[in-house]
């Protein structure tokens, strides 16, 4: 990563709090902080979810104020290529959108040697407005009985939101690229597409360790999605031969076999995933939409969007519904699937050049949103237990049969033979362990 030329001005104020940051006091300070532990103090918080970075206000003299990103680089094992990915991004959408992304100050890596902070980060404009809430349901536990709903300002304000969302979906697919793979930035300043780095290749370290390994080819930039995929099957299928999740387990064999079984059968969805329209390109920035991550105005307009992984997809993946707005999970108005989707397929495009500007593209990729997804978490958590069966039914159209099928690999593929000969079918305590260990590595 490149390091960009930063105002050279020293911030006056650390948190709101005027301090001399030069100082040994302040130094003891902050190594005193111990941030793993206010991580898991936010995760817990939030069910246990995952902190991936934390960010830092700095507050000039002048009243500008700037935003800090490190990401925590025992969270993210592709810290420094993902950071520079991210700016890249951001970059972009600045100069070729009319998105609200906030402006790039500097991209700093860790190893660069004129790195004083000795940690990767990223300086940015602090975005406006506040984050968007979900305004929920009166009764969240059962929204199907809130039979008023539509008559709500919650609901008028939702649709307003899922409106632009859809406009910035519209937007985002008038840059077409020729590959898969993640948006970098050149020396000269000019972006292309390198290497996927995909969110779950950076989240444990052997997995990191495997993708740091592969040749070349299998780590992108891709020329089809069957590419993309194939090579996430391989990083996916070395990984669960050794994942440390099942390491001194005394249900170690059984556990590995089921997990690598799985997988494979997993794998195999590719051909029914795939659709060969778009397969081949062009290929698009995905946005990762999340709730905390839009900010609003106090009059429900879209004023800050700030995460994007900065891989470029096909079509179908970028259209795979959110996870917050998977079926029968939502609780609020704006991550309700269903409205939005309604909005989605049916919004007048006002950009004529995007490759959504027809209602029926658009109601094609609803169509196949819940399945791509579903599949594509199973393909890089490699836990897919959760999906397995659900999607065996629906794409091969016959009973999920573990072990016929099991059988059926051991018959086909002499390496899975050797696993299928040494290790014994698992027990139901070890499947629902699997069951619950799967559910929890897909988010």
């Amino acid at each position: 990563m490149s390091a960009h030329s930063v105002s050279s001005s020293r911030p006056s104020s650390w948190d709101s709090r005027t301090v001399d940051y030069a100082t040994p006091e302040f130094e003891e300070f902050e190594d005193s902080i111990n941030f793993h532990e206010l991580c898991a103090v936010a995760s817990s918080y939030r069910d246990g979810m995952l902190c991936e970075y934390v960010k830092y206000e700095i507050k000039f003299s002048d009243g500008i104020v700037w935003i800090a990103r490190f990401p925590l680089a025992y969270q993210c094992y592709l810290s420094e290529e993902m950071s520079a990915s991210y700016a890249a991004t951001l970059k972009l959408l600045k100069k070729k959108t009319t998105l609200p992304v906030p402006e790039i100050y500097g991209s700093f890596a860790r190893s660069d040697e004129s790195n004083k902070v000795n940690a990767t980060y990223v300086l940015t404009q602090r975005p406006e407005g506040r984050i968007l809430p979900s305004l929920d349901y009166e009764d969240c536990d059962d929204p199907g009985h809130y039979t008023d709903r539509h008559s709500t300002k919650e609901f008028a304000q939702a649709r307003k939101i899922h409106g632009q969302w859809t406009d910035i979906m519209l937007q985002l697919t008038c840059l077409p690229f020729d590959k898969i793979g993640s948006l970098q930035e050149g020396p000269d300043g000019e972006f292309f597409v390198g290497p996927v780095l995909h969110p779950a290749y950076a989240r444990f370290k052997e997995k990191t360790s495997i993708y740091r390994g592969f040749e070349p080819h299998l780590k992108g930039p891709y020329s089809s999605t069957a590419e993309y995929y194939g090579a996430a099957a391989e990083l996916g299928r070395a990984f669960s031969l050794v994942d440390p999740c099942y390491e001194d387990s005394e249900m170690d064999s059984d556990f590995k076999y089921e997990v690598v079984g799985e997988y494979e059968l997993f794998t195999e969805f590719q051909e029914k995933i795939i659709n060969e329209k778009y397969a081949n390109g062009p290929f698009y920035l995905m946005w990762d939409f999340e709730l905390g991550e839009t900010l609003i105005d106090d009059n429900f307009n879209i004023v800050g969007i700030n995460e994007f992984s900065g891989l470029v997809v096909d079509l179908p993946s970028f259209c795979q519904m959110p996870e917050f707005q998977r079926s029968n999970s939502y609780c609020g108005y704006v991550d309700d699937y269903k409205d939005f989707a309604k909005i989605f397929m049916n919004r007048h495009s006002q950009y004529p050049e995007s490759a959504l500007h027809t209602r029926k593209v658009r109601r094609e990729m609803m169509a196949s949103a819940e399945t791509v997804l579903d599949f594509e978490m199973g393909l890089f958590s490699i836990f897919a237990g959760p999906n397995l069966s659900k999607l065996f039914e629906e794409l091969w159209k016959r009973p999920y049969d573990r072990k016929v099928e099991f059988q059926r690999l051991a018959d086909t593929r002499p390496w899975f033979k050797a696993l299928h000969e040494k290790w014994k079918p698992r027990s139901t305590f070890s499947k629902w362990v699997s069951w619950v260990l799967g559910l929890w590595r897909s988010f």
